[in-house]
């Protein structure tokens, strides 16, 4: 029997190697399709690699990640390099960036590489041009030691969303994944990767960071016996009381509570 094997990366031009997200998010579709499941979402000047060039798509892998997926082919815009230097990163919520033709709303955790500043405004490089935002908005990477409290502020209320990692609609895992993305500490993106590869702790050690796993859900405990996460079926991101319940739906979370987590810079 003869095999055809194909490395699908191997078909790519040197030039269209990697790809720079240039819409203030970027989703990854299972296939190559607008109506095909959301699987993976991506922000502003996340950095993939290009596996296959399609008309309408193309087949790329999330380098931070390691996702694989579909994204838009106008979302992204092609470069020769893996990474970036970034410097500085969005703190707040949303913050608006001027370009010489255009304004985007970037979301929480964007991350820029800034060129010049003036009291009031940084100008950041990007692939769409020079770039101009609020300073109050943004904040040095390696200066950057927001504490989970007010991490969490930047997302309370965010609508739920499928595949979603971002101030504009975030899932359970994707919430998680982009509050330790923006201390610069790498976790798994999935539920259950968090189980299986995070350090188990029992419930006595749990303290603020720390992950409530579930069966097909996630949460940070953040003390007195509350969890912030990203509910489907509270529709977004609200603390519940997880260990002194007030109701039937915090009751099922507690029964439905299979471990805990804890997070280590060397992940």
């Amino acid at each position: 029997m003869k095999f055809d094997v194909r490395v699908l990366e191997e078909e790519v031009p040197d030039y269209l190697k990697y790809g720079t997200v240039i819409t203030p998010t970027c989703d990854m579709r299972k296939f190559p399709s607008f109506e095909s499941e959301r699987v993976h979402q991506l922000i502003f000047n996340e950095k993939v690699k290009v596996l296959q060039v399609q008309t309408d798509y193309y087949l790329v892998k999330d380098l931070k990640s390691s996702y694989i997926g579909f994204v838009r082919a106008p979302q992204l815009r092609f470069d020769s390099k893996d990474h970036d230097d970034y410097t500085h990163l969005v703190t707040a919520r949303f913050t608006s960036m001027s370009l010489e033709n255009l304004d985007l709303i970037l979301p929480f955790g964007t991350k820029l590489k800034i060129m010049n500043e003036t009291d009031e405004f940084y100008f950041a490089e990007t692939a769409l041009g020079m770039g101009k935002l609020k300073k109050s908005d943004v904040s040095l990477i390696s200066k950057f030691n927001m504490d989970f409290d007010e991490l969490i502020k930047n997302y309370i209320s965010t609508p739920y969303l499928w595949g979603g990692t971002s101030t504009l609609g975030t899932d359970c895992s994707g919430f998680i994944y982009r509050l330790y993305d923006a201390l610069g500490v790498k976790i798994p993106r999935d539920t259950s990767q968090q189980f299986d590869e995070l350090y188990p702790i029992g419930q006595d050690e749990l303290t603020t960071g720390d992950l409530i796993l579930f069966k097909g859900h996630v949460g940070m405990y953040i003390g007195e016996n509350k969890m912030v996460h990203s509910s489907a079926s509270l529709g977004g991101v609200y603390v519940s009381d997880i260990f002194d319940p007030k109701d039937i739906y915090e009751e099922t979370l507690k029964r439905g509570i299979i471990g805990f987590r804890r997070v280590k810079n060397d992940v």
